[in-house]
Parts: structure tokens; sequence; C-alpha cells
């Protein structure tokens, strides 16, 4: 399994977290994993806008095939706004979008994604705390 992780020395709450669960999904996941910190992109050809956080992505005739992508979210991200503009882009592309939000914030990121009609494959939880990541 390949895991391409973008080391930032000072990284934003966002990009730490995007970071930890690229580096634990690495040992978890049955795929391929790039994280995409901050507004790095990695060229992934379905979001002319912009790249997700996550891919979980497989080799296929030739080609990297996204198999599913996650947005990581924090408090003030989680908006209609936000759900109307990147997660329905990324929603739109055919692939299974996970949302990984910051505990407590689950039912307010399922709230924006129905009104705006954009199909989750789900919804994490993260806090981060003096043991590091948590994810539920």
């Amino acid at each position: 399994m390949q895991m391409i992780v973008h080391d930032v020395e000072t990284l934003s709450l966002h990009d730490q977290v995007v970071s930890l669960i690229g580096r634990r999904w690495t040992n978890s996941v049955s795929c391929n994993l790039e994280t995409n910190p901050g507004a790095e992109t990695n060229g992934w050809a379905g979001s002319a806008k912009s790249a997700p956080d996550i891919v979980g992505w497989a080799p296929y005739s030739g080609r990297n095939t996204p198999l599913w992508i996650a947005e990581v979210e924090t408090e003030d991200t989680i908006t209609e706004e936000k759900a109307r503009g990147r997660w329905q882009d990324f929603s739109a592309m055919g692939i299974p979008l996970i949302l990984i939000v910051p505990r407590g914030y689950k039912a307010l990121a399922r709230f924006c994604a129905t009104r705006a009609e954009v199909t989750i494959a789900g919804i994490y939880e993260y806090a981060l705390s003096t043991n590091g990541l948590e994810l539920a």
C-alpha cells in the first residue's frame, strides 16, 4: 500500500487532522492514499475546482482510479455554502464522499448535506487530545 503525505512544519488544525488521518488510515485501508493539506493539489481530474483532502485510490488499467474521497472540516467550515460548493462538486463525481468533522458536529454536517442534496457515504467525528487524534 502506498501513501503520499505532504509534510508541513506549521500546520493549521485542518492540515493537522488531514495529515494525522492519512497516517492512521494508511495502515488500516486496503487501498493507496493521498492527502492534500491546505491549498496543495494533486491533479485528480474529476474535479476542476480543487483537490479533495484525502483520496483512497487504486491503480486500474494504467491509471490511478479514485475509490473514495474524504473532506476534513473544522467548526467554521461546516456550512450550507460549503455543501453547495465543494461537497456538491465531489459528490457529483460519483465516488463515495466521506466527511470528517469535529466531535459534536455530525448532525450539522448531515443537515447541510441534506439541504444541498449532497450524497454522503459516511461521516466521522474527530477530536484532538493529548493522546493524539480520536476518530469515531
